[in-house]
């Protein structure tokens, strides 16, 4: 016994409370119990961590690395494959009882790179398969809430950083501010950067959702002209025809709102992009303040398209008959010079 008397690596673990030793799978072996007449002697021993016996909550970190399964720390992944039923898994109560003691806690630094942080809220979990996070200061899993379905699910097909749908500061712990972060305009650009190629495709199907993203975002807006390079690469707007299309050169590239669509005939918008404009199509209030406050394209209203079919006509008088009819109809002869 003696020999023993001084053993300062942990052998078993004495919990001050039945809630954290809730926070430990029920397989895991180290956990002692004892009867009330001795709880005084192994709290002592605790103390001085003799006998090796130590306090479960001074050793949380370290006990639940080991009680979890040793593969979920082998690799880089951020996200866990977590098998609520299997053997060695935490369950859902363990995880309920492991941000219970965390939230008294006044730091959970020490808590870091441990999967906790479930990728969605526990009381929605049903299946016998769900994902934990790991948390991590460095890369923050991405907060999502609010946010329109499809870009979430945009987000989740394209970033390399994990991305929740709900709030977790709210659902589980105010420590998670230092482990998560909102959805901004900064953090999105940074993750279709990083994957450009990708994000131009998907952005095909989530184009809408981006853009009022960008729109609902623009009081903390800031853009650096990197930043707005890039968004210029990225097939943001369509045309009339419901063609996706890129920024390619802004001196010809012109926006019809709905009122100056309204004005214009057909026909002389297609002179306009057979004299080399590309015309973009805003129908809502986001996409025009894209074109025109970000991207400071010009509008195409009925004076601006005017001028240059003027100029048009004056260059080659030859089968305008439906150009000189559209100035005849809309502006004074005083006008055409």
């Amino acid at each position: 016994l003696d020999s023993f008397q001084n053993v300062t690596q942990p052998k078993f673990y004495l919990p001050e409370s039945e809630d954290i030793s809730g926070c430990v799978p029920s397989l895991f072996g180290k956990i002692i119990s004892v009867s009330n007449d001795l709880l005084p002697l192994f709290k002592s021993w605790a103390s001085c961590n003799q006998y090796g016996v130590a306090f479960l909550e001074l050793y949380l970190p370290s006990v639940l690395k080991e009680a979890f399964p040793t593969i979920w720390f082998q690799n880089s992944s951020l996200c866990i494959d977590w098998r609520i039923k299997s053997d060695g898994h935490p369950s859902v109560t363990n995880i309920q009882n492991i941000w219970k003691h965390l939230n008294k806690r006044g730091n959970i630094d020490s808590f870091e790179n441990l999967p906790l942080l479930p990728a969605k809220p526990l009381q929605y979990i049903e299946s016998e398969s769900a994902v934990l996070i790991k948390l991590s200061k460095t890369k923050q899993a991405v907060d999502c809430s609010g946010q329109q379905e499809e870009l979430v699910k945009f987000l989740e097909d394209l970033s390399n950083l994990p991305i929740l749908g709900y709030n977790p500061v709210n659902e589980l712990s105010h420590h998670l501010k230092s482990f998560t972060t909102r959805l901004n305009t900064k953090i999105l650009i940074e993750i279709m950067e990083a994957k450009k190629l990708e994000a131009s495709n998907l952005l095909k199907l989530n184009r809408e959702s981006i853009v009022n993203f960008l729109f609902r975002d623009k009081g903390s807006l800031i853009l650096q002209s990197s930043q707005k390079a890039f968004l210029e690469t990225l097939p943001l707007f369509q045309t009339l025809d419901n063609q996706s299309v890129k920024i390619e050169n802004k001196a010809k590239t012109w926006y019809l709102n709905n009122t100056s669509k309204n004005n214009i005939d057909k026909q002389i918008i297609k002179k306009l992009t057979d004299a080399g404009l590309t015309i973009l199509y805003c129908c809502n209030d986001a996409e025009e303040w894209l074109a025109n406050v970000i991207f400071q394209l010009q509008c195409c209203t009925k004076d601006v398209a005017g001028n240059l079919i003027l100029q048009l006509i004056n260059q080659n008088p030859k089968n305008q008959e439906d150009a000189v009819i559209w100035i005849l109809k809309n502006f004074p002869p005083n006008l055409w010079s």
